[in-house]
This record gives structure tokens, sequence and C-alpha cells, in this order.
């Protein structure tokens, strides 16, 4: 069996690394045998909120060429989801949920490969009045294809440290980022041990970036609620 290596140019401050071209021939996702793709990075986030019929997030700066984006983000039941799209021409398809939780749907949408450059999301809703909330997240270094792996889904309203659990998850490789993200009535804050991504309105987003696979329980503490909360968790494949 023929295989491909290629030598390490730069990694960028930023942490996207970059790659001299592939040999004739080579598969576009071809590397050293048993060697691991860089890890994934979080390069940036946003979140935003309203009640006009077109809600949208802009990325703070450029996105990458072929990162990845994750949407996350709830609507009321009495509108329903016209499109969701993207100032680069991305294709959004939904990976966890809906779920519905108190007369809001939640649930988590995936841009695979995107083109590169300044971008904005645009959620398009069936009518104005309503309450939508969107997080948004852009990732270096995630599979260009097939990127979803698993994902779960947690409810609950306990005020304990960390009391508010997804079921677990298990990566299927290495390289993989586990994002989560807690909204519900009141007030969250990150679990222990997570990353943070964004804390927007009483509601955050978290991840972890496991090297290996690990079983793995995202968690959010809820400070003060008023009814139920949902943790989304979506997991990423690397390159």
């Amino acid at each position: 069996m023929r295989s491909y290596a290629w030598i390490v140019l730069a990694v960028a401050s930023c942490g996207r690394v970059d790659f001299d071209p592939l040999p004739a021939g080579a598969p576009a996702d071809a590397r050293p045998i048993d060697a691991p793709g860089p890890p994934i990075v979080a390069m940036q986030g946003s979140a935003n909120n309203g009640t006009n019929q077109t809600l949208d997030c802009a990325f703070p700066m450029n996105v990458g060429a072929h990162d990845a984006l994750i949407v996350a983000y709830d609507y009321n039941d009495l509108v329903s989801i016209a499109s969701i799209t993207d100032d680069l021409g991305t294709t959004f398809e939904t990976v966890v949920g809906p779920q519905d939780v108190g007369g809001y749907q939640h649930l988590v949408m995936l841009g695979e490969d995107v083109a590169g450059g300044a971008d904005t999301i645009h959620i398009a809703l069936s009518a104005a009045g309503q309450f939508t909330e969107v997080f948004v997240e852009d990732y270096a270094n995630v599979s260009r294809t097939n990127a979803f792996d698993v994902g779960s889904i947690g409810l609950g309203t306990s005020l304990a440290t960390d009391g508010l659990t997804a079921p677990t998850v298990t990566p299927a490789g290495p390289n993989e980022v586990v994002f989560a993200h807690s909204t519900g009535p009141g007030t969250a804050t990150f679990g222990t041990g997570w990353d943070h991504l964004v804390d927007f309105d009483g509601n955050i987003s978290e991840d972890r970036v496991l090297a290996a696979p690990a079983a793995t329980t995202a968690t959010s503490t809820i400070v003060d609620q008023s009814g139920t909360w949902i943790l989304l968790v979506a997991v990423l494949r690397g390159t």
C-alpha cells in the first residue's frame, strides 16, 4: 500500500495548521501512517437574541477556509424556522435535536468545510414577535466531511454544582471536540473543567478537546432557575 507524508511548514498563532501541497495522487486527508491530525481549535464564538423575523449573529473575525461552524439556537414553538444561511454559502444540517422544552425548540446545527471570510449567520423565522437566541462557534482542524460523531441531550433543574448533565458520550476516535450548550430560564455557569467559549444572557457554551477517546459527561451549573434547563452536546471529529 502506498503511504504519504508531508512536512509541516507553519503553525499559525491562532492554532490553524498549514501543510505543503500533497504529492500527486495522494488522498486529500493523507498524513504519515499512525500520525494524528492537528488538534481541533475553537477559533471564535458569538451570540445574539431578539424578536425580529430575522436574527443575525456575526463572527467577530474572518472564518478560516475549511473550518466547521456550530449553530446552537432555540426558538418559540409559535413560529417555525424558514431558513438558516450565512454569507459564505454554507450548508447547515441539524445534528442534535430539536428538543422541546418550556415551549421552545432547542437544536444544534453544523456547517462543514466552509469557504472562509467574513461571516454572519442568518436565522429567518416564519413570523416576528417571538424570542429567539443563537450561539455560534468556529472550529479549525475539524473533518471536512462527516464531522459529526455523536450527541446527547440532558434536562434538569438542580442547583447543585455541575448539577445539569447530559448523557455521557464517547468519541469514536482520537482528536475530537465535545461541544456543549446550556440554556434555560435563569442563569447558568460553565461546568467544572470545561473550556469557556461564550457567556451570553445567562446561557453558556463550552467545550473539551480530547486527544484520545474517553467517556465524557458534559456539565453546567444552574445558578438560578424558574423552569427546566437543557444541555445540548455535539461531538465533532478532527481531520
